[in-house]
């Protein structure tokens, strides 16, 4: 799995301090170049992982390696 950006990582504990309060969808936006498309790919990652490590997927699980 990728790495997640030190400048998402505030972003990412905090959607997963309260999962109950992700929507069916989220628009992610900002200027090109700050890492859009590998927040997305961390959320994605995250919300299919079998054995989450806080905010981040744990990249070793069956889900993880369907991901990749």
């Amino acid at each position: 799995l990728k790495p997640v950006y030190a400048w998402h990582e505030a972003t990412l504990q905090g959607l997963w301090e309260r999962p109950e309060a992700l929507h069916h969808g989220l628009l992610i936006t900002g200027p090109a170049g700050i890492g859009k498309g590998a927040f997305a790919e961390a959320m994605a990652a995250r919300l299919l992982c079998e054995n989450p490590n806080g905010y981040q997927a744990c990249g070793v699980c069956p889900a993880c390696h369907w991901l990749e």
